[in-house]
């Protein structure tokens, strides 16, 4: 049942992060031709602004799930596979703490926006439902993570051709 909620929020990722790709798009497609015509799309940065928001953090999920964030690490490829463990249980869980704080910086500054009801400059809409948005997507993102932990049947990103062979010990 898990696997199938998983299934049905990264679709949700998926579509909405393809429909906000597609939008964002194709205001830059309309603005770039309506500037030819000295009549620029009126609020066209806004309309990619709160686009690009929602694009975000729906694909945040889908990086999550498929452990394509960022990482640094100078001699991963020369761990053994104890080490090499260790060190997945690890980010991992640094992976999920940071999602949670993430989550809860988001709804704060989400309650603060709609707090002072802050708006838009050109079409004077409220911030924070696309703030709100941005962490319900995060919240998705942070139940991935602990789906990933939990689970940690996950095969090697990568081969690790480099690393030092088990039976020279």
């Amino acid at each position: 049942m898990i696997d199938s909620i998983n299934r049905w929020l990264l679709r949700l990722c998926k579509l909405v992060s393809g429909v906000a790709f597609c939008f964002m798009a194709l205001i830059a497609f309309v603005d770039s031709i309506s500037r030819m015509t000295n009549t620029p799309l009126l609020g066209g940065s806004e309309y990619v602004e709160f686009a690009l928001v929602i694009f975000f953090f729906a694909t945040l999920a889908l990086n999550v799930k498929d452990d394509q964030q960022i990482r640094i690490g100078l001699f991963a490829d020369l761990y053994k596979e104890p080490l090499a463990t260790l060190e997945k249980l690890f980010t991992g869980v640094c992976e999920v703490i940071a999602l949670g704080v993430l989550c809860w910086l988001m709804f704060d500054q989400a309650e603060r926006l709609a707090r002072f009801g802050t708006l838009s400059s050109y079409f004077k809409v409220p911030y924070a439902p696309f703030i709100y948005i941005g962490t319900a997507f995060t919240v998705v993102a942070l139940w991935v993570a602990i789906h990933n932990l939990w689970s940690q049947r996950k095969p090697p990103v990568r081969p690790r051709p480099h690393a030092i062979p088990e039976d020279e010990v």
